[in-house]
């Protein structure tokens, strides 16, 4: 039957909970009240009771066509008192939803988080191709349990990117999804080609994530994080910034590129290479442009995004 996947890993994420943890699913966001005077409810896939007080939302998009729409239930529920301040949505994508869809609502996320709510994009089983996404999510409920799927991966993913790091004047997250570092990736072309005069101090850089579609290259530790919502009043930065980047400091133990390349490989699905032909060809071309702005730290190594990344081109 089509759609089981979602169901079954809404119910073996309850059941994989944390310790402290209370999940349930199909729990509505909206009061009865608001329900009632909109006249509609909504639904998420899992809701996890935390420890501290709030709640974790997890909504599972398998190929949905609208790929906007719990974000903004996420936020009228908010803008309704029906989800306080620090309750926390993610929205888990599987490969199976392309390329366009998918940037589309990792902007979404990044325009929350800018307004000051906990809102993530965060990859759902992505060492998967979409084509076996499409055959599991046509599989029975007694197929998918065959599978042994990893469950407490998936959660531990989650947990990974929405615990915050650092200080609460420089606090950032791990990137949730390969949309998030590449949108990182295109923050650091446009602004790197901007900076002039002493203030910016070349950085070095061994590991290079490469974005097949523009041919662009960014350091492994300035794709692999995002800023974390700040307080009321103080916008918080879409993406990285080359500001942000130089007031982490390169003696700070969480902005690591071992730690950063560590994340991209294990949690995101990138592919770690030499960088060989054409790639090669398209990283000369690319340090040539940067006229000195980073400097090379040999060997250096390539990661390339998962396969399925520039589907629907």
């Amino acid at each position: 039957m089509p759609g089981n996947l979602a169901r079954f890993l809404a119910q073996g994420f309850v059941e994989a909970a944390p310790r402290g943890w209370r999940g349930s699913t199909e729990q509505g966001l909206l009061s009865e009240r608001t329900a009632s005077r909109l006249g509609f409810r909504t639904r998420s896939d899992v809701t996890f009771a935390l420890p501290e007080g709030n709640r974790l939302i997890i909504e599972l998009e398998i190929s949905r066509a609208d790929p906007v729409t719990n974000q903004v239930e996420f936020l009228l529920a908010q803008r309704q008192g029906d989800v306080s301040g620090t309750d926390v949505l993610v929205s888990m994508f599987s490969s199976d939803v392309t390329r366009g869809r998918r940037n589309l609502s990792a902007w979404f996320h990044r325009h929350l988080r800018a307004q000051g709510s906990t809102a993530f994009q965060v990859a759902l089983l992505p060492e998967l191709s979409h084509q076996q996404i499409h055959e599991l999510n046509h599989s029975s409920l007694e197929a998918l349990a065959r599978r042994e799927l990893p469950i407490e991966r998936e959660l531990e993913r989650v947990r990974s990117i929405v615990v915050p790091r650092g200080e609460v004047a420089h606090r950032i997250h791990f990137a949730g999804d390969v949309s998030d570092v590449m949108a990182n990736l295109w923050v650091y072309n446009h602004e790197i080609r901007g900076v002039g005069g002493p203030s910016w101090v070349p950085r070095r850089a061994q590991y290079l994530v490469f974005d097949p579609i523009t041919r662009w290259f960014a350091p492994s530790k300035f794709c692999a994080f995002v800023p974390a919502p700040r307080a009321a009043g103080a916008r918080t930065p879409d993406t990285m910034t080359l500001e942000l980047y130089a007031s982490l400091g390169e003696q700070d133990p969480r902005f690591d590129g071992h730690r950063a390349r560590k994340h991209l490989t294990g949690r995101l699905a990138f592919h770690e290479c030499n960088p060989v032909e054409p790639i090669a060809g398209h990283l000369d071309r690319w340090w040539k442009e940067l006229a000195g702005a980073l400097v090379p730290r040999r060997p250096l190594r390539i990661l390339v995004p998962p396969p399925w990344y520039d589907r629907g081109r």
